[in-house]
């Protein structure tokens, strides 16, 4: 599982979390990382990883799905979740599994996670941690700058056009909508870990609703410059899917919108 010289300037000084319950496994991606000189630190177990994450930053966290004490899917929203408490940014996560397709739906529910399936060459999952970071070796994030926003502030406003989504840290958003005879109704609200103006990013038309501030907030703001980048490494279909999706949603804000409440 040896992997070219070259590759390994991008990788030095990083940390990466590899945590798997089969030794073997974990010895061998163990020495692999290292030759690139990565520091690495391991845990056999989803608890023991969670603990090791609460205490230190990582680069780069590697983990088996099928994990005991607590699997690879629940880690990630428990380290998601620590993340929030300290507003940190989502370290990136690569999930390994010999039967990635049984746990798929549950894992396109995860932020900043990619997956490798077994059996895997050293080349194989460089590229997949490659994916992570930039030329220069700096992280790659689908994050922007957090937001601060007062009480009462139009984060979106109805018909703007609009370039960017926002992932909410703290707080909470009034979803409002104008009826055709031109009052504001609240068809939803927006909790944390929820996003706002995700239709005009996907389909870059005018916002379909405003967003208000109903307490002091924060936001993270996602630039759609960086998502289109890992959208444009997807299948078709995928992009389709969302394309799809974003117009089914715009669709039923509009009817919310005809409908006197």
């Amino acid at each position: 599982m040896g992997l070219p010289a070259e590759k390994a300037v991008i990788m030095k000084k990083k940390s990466i979390l590899l945590i798997d319950d089969n030794e073997d496994l974990l010895d061998t991606v163990k020495d692999m990382l290292e030759d690139l000189e990565f520091r690495v630190v391991t845990a056999k177990d989803g608890r023991d990883g969670a603990f090791k994450f609460s205490n230190e930053d990582f680069d780069v966290i590697i983990s088996d799905i099928n994990l005991p004490k607590l699997n690879g899917v629940d880690f990630v929203k428990e380290i998601r979740a620590i993340e929030l408490r300290k507003k940190k940014d989502p370290t990136p996560v690569l999930l390994i599994s010999g039967n990635i397709d049984e746990f798929k739906s549950d894992i396109s529910l995860l932020n900043n996670v990619s997956c490798l399936e077994k059996p895997f060459t050293g080349d194989d999952i460089q590229e997949k941690i490659d994916v992570f970071f930039d030329k220069d070796g700096s992280k790659k994030s689908l994050n922007g700058e957090r937001r601060n926003i007062k009480e009462k502030t139009v984060l979106i406003k109805e018909g703007e056009k609009g370039s960017e989504m926002f992932w909410v840290l703290s707080g909470c958003f009034a979803i409002v909508k104008q009826t055709e005879e031109g009052k504001n109704v609240i068809i939803s609200r927006a909790h944390v870990g929820e996003l706002l103006g995700e239709m005009s990013f996907l389909d870059n038309q005018p916002r379909s609703a405003s967003a208000i501030a109903m307490e002091d907030s924060e936001v993270l703001v996602i630039k759609n410059k960086r998502f289109l980048e890992i959208i444009e490494k997807q299948p078709g279909w995928f992009r389709s899917l969302l394309k799809t999706l974003s117009g089914r949603l715009r669709l039923a804000n509009e009817k919310l919108g005809k409908i006197e409440i």
